[in-house]
């Protein structure tokens, strides 16, 4: 072998940073730099530890060299080891453009793509998952721990360019403003796209605004977000300046109406700036202060958990908003005998709360969702459950906004399809899951044309819950002050099955976790977890096939829980309910 002219190639390290590997080809050894010589020249020594076999590479790094001597090596040939390195970098390479395949899945499809045809590489997931997992992590900026520190952080072009701007081929401003006073301040996201969707097909008329001060899960039905604000001291004058600045710089909120909560610092100033639009209060709002409140009395608190009749009786004070607002107080009267001449002890402070809270204080007029279609903020409520699993508590500014960027370019993607297909909102639901809002309109028209009456009403929008059997409903009608009105209606309800079948998604109470829309009805086997519906299960093993068939494996991998993660051999089919207005 000629010692003086050593054939070479150079191979690229297994860590980030690291020098550039040596590898002589008919040796099949691995060198890694060890020092520069003062004519330009570098040593490189074996890669193994305890070898002392070198070469050294000329300064214009176009030949190597080196003495018989310093060729002798203690160990066989490394060319085992240079097919793991190789292989190991074409993995880190495809993570960058398959950021959505898992690392093990990706990394059984390049090894087997590398050992076609060739010796097979001796590379253990478990060695290399944690290297993995860093070269996908994404490196954020520091966090911003103040409104300042936000202004400061977007002041940066590489930052604002990063975080600051929508995905897709023509990028706009994300990121809107950070406005600080000494008493309050706020960041603005928004997104044009959806703004400009909504302005070009959507009339006034027809807007219907829904705000809400939470970030949780994702929105859902016929709703976009299109405005996101990060705001610190929520009060009135806060409140005031937001809105003005949206309607100056942004876009315009006139539209139909608002749903909200009852938080009046909010409610009042778009009041004053859109006087014309109707403002709606939210029944999940009036729905989870009566819980917060009943969970403040211990007695009562227990007695809803053990006490079936207890809990319905409970449940229909939180359906009194479904009447008329001229039939609220008559409804509680009537409620307020039966709980006084059953649970006197028991009921008696949360009486006391409703009645001075919801009917003195608040009213029946604010508190009615008669005939509305649109009876909560759970759309808005719905914000994050999504997101909120991309992200932890207390986590990175910056990772949060990341995941909004990536869920404002799908949702306006999505947006712009509905319109195209003249539809807006989702796809329509199947028979098997029946339009609730619909549903609930129908028992209001019922009511309103006389057919049935408030006990015959409330019984009736109660018993669809899941946790309540015909046979509750009928040991509630024997006890109950208005026997002969509970058993009118409960006649009524036994005399048409099949209606109150078809009301029995009224209150659903388990939605699906991956669409919120449809009731989970898919038991997942083994894990046993039943967290999924139909129709989103579906869609997980049609993708689950897709991206089998796209990496040619020799054994498919399985569909996965959408909870554990755990493989799926078998499912069946339940049925449940959600709970919800």
């Amino acid at each position: 072998m000629n010692f003086s002219n050593i054939d070479f190639e150079f191979k690229e390290g297994s860590r980030a940073g690291c020098s550039l590997l040596l590898f002589t080809i008919n040796e099949q050894q691995i060198y890694v730099k060890n020092k520069l010589l003062k004519q330009g020249d570098t040593t490189y020594v074996c890669r193994v530890a305890g070898c002392q076999a070198r070469v050294y590479l000329s300064a214009d790094k176009s030949r190597v060299y080196s003495k018989l001597e310093n060729m002798l090596h203690n160990h066989g040939p490394q060319g085992h080891e240079m097919d793991k390195i190789s292989a190991l970098s074409e993995i880190k390479k495809n993570l960058q453009n398959n950021k959505n395949t898992g690392l093990k899945k990706l990394f059984t499809y390049v090894l087997a793509e590398k050992t076609k045809g060739e010796r097979q590489i001796k590379l253990n997931y478990d060695t290399v998952k944690r290297t993995l997992q860093r070269k996908r992590q994404v490196f954020l900026p520091i966090s911003p721990t103040s409104p300042q520190a936000v202004r400061l952080a977007y002041e940066k072009a590489n930052v604002m360019c990063t975080y600051g701007m929508t995905k897709g081929n023509t990028p706009k401003q994300f990121f809107k403003n950070v406005y600080l006073s000494s008493s309050f301040a706020y960041c603005i996201f928004s997104s044009d796209e959806i703004i400009a969707l909504m302005q070009s097909h959507i009339p006034e008329h027809n807007r219907h605004f829904l705000t809400d001060a939470t970030f949780k899960v994702r929105p859902l039905g016929d709703f976009k977000e299109f405005l996101i604000i990060y705001i610190k001291y929520m009060q009135k004058l806060c409140y005031q300046h937001l809105f003005t600045y949206i309607e100056s710089n942004i876009c315009s909120l006139n539209g139909a109406s608002f749903i909200c909560d009852y938080e009046n610092a909010m409610r009042n100033p778009l009041k004053k700036l859109h006087p014309n639009m109707n403002y709606y209060a939210s029944w999940f709002h009036f729905t989870q202060a009566c819980r917060e409140n009943a969970n403040k009395s211990t007695g009562l608190e227990n007695m809803l958990k053990s006490n079936k009749q207890l809990l319905l009786m409970f449940m229909k004070f939180l359906h009194l908003p479904l009447l008329p607002e001229n039939r609220i107080v008559g409804g509680f009267n009537l409620l307020q005998c039966q709980a006084n001449a059953l649970y006197t002890d028991l009921f008696s402070p949360f009486l006391v709360y409703f009645e001075k809270q919801w009917l003195q204080e608040v009213g029946p007029k604010n508190i009615s969702v008669f005939k509305r279609s649109t009876r909560t903020t759970g759309s808005v409520k719905a914000y994050n459950l999504k997101l909120g699993n991309k992200l932890r508590a207390k986590g990175n500014f910056f990772k949060f906004v990341q995941c909004l960027i990536d869920a404002e370019y799908e949702k306006g993607r999505e947006f712009a399809l509905l319109f195209q297909k003249g539809v807006i909102g989702n796809q329509p639901s199947t028979q098997q899951l029946h339009d609730r809002s619909q549903k609930i309109m129908d028992a209001m028209i019922l009511f309103e044309m006389g057919k049935i009456d408030i006990q015959g009403f409330l019984s009736r929008t109660v018993s669809i819950n899941e946790r309540f059997s015909r046979q509750d409903l009928d040991d509630e009608s024997n006890i109950s002050e208005s026997s002969s009105e509970m058993k009118s209606s409960t006649t009524s309800l036994s005399t048409n099955v099949s209606n109150l079948r078809q009301m029995s998604d009224i209150i659903q109470m388990n939605p699906c976790i991956v669409c919120l829309r449809n009731p989970k009805t898919v038991l997942l086997r083994p894990c046993n977890h039943l967290n999924i519906c139909g129709t989103c299960w579906d869609q997980l093993v049609a993708y689950n096939k897709l991206s089998n068939d796209s990496m040619k494996l020799n054994e498919n991998t399985k569909p996965k829980c959408p909870a554990c993660k755990e493989e799926i051999e078998e499912v069946n089919t339940v049925t449940t309910w959600q709970k919800g207005g």
